[in-house]
């Protein structure tokens, strides 16, 4: 009777266990975001929504099991810095930004927050990461090789428009070290001597400064190519109106400027970048430590081409490069 009643009462505890598990709401992650530019309204190529489609196809919703803080620095130090803090202070279980200066910021703040940078530009460099194969910190991502890229550009531009014998490069003196910096201008020198072309470069310290950095390029080059770090993206739409009201055919890293209205572009697909870090988010939060994700590299680059804009500037562009391209006629 006793053992018939201890195993009546072992059997109630364990189906009770079973329901309390039951009834235990699942774990929310609390996933960050630390981006340039703020989070489109709406915009299904945007790369912010590539990001959310994969980590909804990896089965993390948000407002079910994954809750997103979004926060955007527009390229101004500041700004970066205090939502850096406030990120912190949520205690993220892991980080997307995009670029070095926003991974750095909130590293800084935290080292163990785990970061995956989606347009990182080279995290060995910076020192966010030991290597690419063994990242060996919190920091890990997909870099773009956007600077190193630069005399690709110089290559398709002079393509693109053969006549073209000056070639100004616009970039943010502060995003780079000095020795990063003269590493970029002795390759672009170099591809630039090879290609019968002269670069000149232009510095900007802030949005404030691409005015007269427009004014003085038309009296001096026939085209320009941007080093598209965070102060190029956050002042995409001021670059691109300064570049058409001057008439200077102007080449950046990225499609997103060309779907903007600019000219041309060659670098990596941003879209694909952004996938691959929410599959790296999903490993994370699923017990993987960035230390142990390799740093990718960009498996494809793209050429694309904005038609309307070639028009307006009275460009003609080689049916070779066109089947190259894609084009972009809206």
């Amino acid at each position: 009777m006793v053992a018939r009643l201890i195993a009546g009462l072992s059997v109630g505890v364990f189906a009770t266990l079973l329901t309390a598990a039951a009834q235990q709401p699942a774990k929310v992650s609390r996933i960050g975001v630390l981006v340039t530019l703020p989070r489109p309204a709406a915009a299904s190529s945007s790369p912010y929504n590539a990001f959310l489609r994969e980590l909804q196809n990896l089965g993390h919703v948000e407002g079910q099991n994954i809750n997103i803080a979004w926060h955007h620095t527009d390229g101004n130090p500041e700004r970066r810095r205090r939502e850096a803090v406030t990120l912190a202070a949520w205690k993220p279980d892991v980080v997307l930004a995009t670029a070095d200066l926003e991974a750095r910021a909130l590293h800084e703040l935290d080292a163990s927050v785990p970061i995956v940078v989606a347009g990182a530009g080279d995290l060995v460099a910076s020192g966010l990461a030991q290597s690419l194969a063994q990242p060996r910190g919190n920091v890990t991502g997909i870099q773009t090789l956007g600077a190193a890229l630069i005399p690709k550009r110089l290559e398709i531009l002079k393509e693109l428009i053969p006549r073209t014998q000056r070639v100004a490069l616009l970039y943010d003196d502060r995003a780079l070290d000095s020795s990063r910096l003269a590493a970029i201008f002795a390759d672009a020198d170099t591809a630039a001597k090879r290609l019968s072309i002269r670069v000149q470069r232009y510095a900007v310290s802030s949005g404030d400064d691409l005015d007269r950095a427009f004014t003085d390029m038309k009296r001096r080059v026939e085209a320009v190519i941007t080093l598209d770090t965070q102060l190029m993206v956050a002042h995409r739409a001021r670059i691109i109106d300064l570049a058409a009201r001057h008439r200077l055919p102007t080449m950046y890293g990225f499609r997103t400027f060309v779907e903007a209205g600019g000219f041309a572009a060659y670098g990596a697909k941003l879209s694909e970048h952004y996938r691959r870090a929410a599959q790296f988010v999903d490993r994370i939060l699923k017990g993987a430590k960035p230390s142990d994700i390799p740093v990718e590299q960009p498996k494809e680059l793209e050429l694309v081409i904005n038609m309307k804009t070639a028009k307006v500037l009275g460009l003609t562009i080689a049916p070779l490069l066109l089947g190259r391209a894609e084009q972009i006629t809206e």
